[in-house]
């Protein structure tokens, strides 16, 4: 596996949700209050073309943490629909788009 580079991408699962009281899930700490939401990450397979895999694992990710870009389109996929995957079980991420998110960070 690669690294990410200046972004990573994660789907988001939930809708925020304050955290009841403190509590250790994962190795991560959260305080009572802190706004979080389930999230599976993609994780970068192949740099060229941009290659991810989505983890099967949930997470607990703190909302203060993340920068929400609305409409990451994989190739194949368009807003509101889900991305296709390629024959080789990635979703792949087009030169334009990467690049815009790479800009916008």
């Amino acid at each position: 596996m690669e690294a990410e580079g200046v972004y990573w991408l994660l789907l988001v699962d939930s809708e925020a949700f304050a955290v009841p009281e403190n509590m250790l899930h994962s190795t991560d700490e959260f305080e009572a209050g802190w706004l979080v939401v389930h999230g599976r990450w993609y994780t970068l397979q192949q740099k060229s073309p941009r290659g991810y895999k989505l983890s099967t694992g949930v997470k607990l990710i703190l909302v203060n943490a993340m920068v929400r870009l609305p409409n990451v389109i994989f190739a194949g996929g368009s807003v509101g629909k889900a991305p296709r995957t390629s024959r080789s079980g990635l979703h792949m991420l087009e030169d334009d788009m990467h690049n815009l998110l790479v800009s916008s960070v």
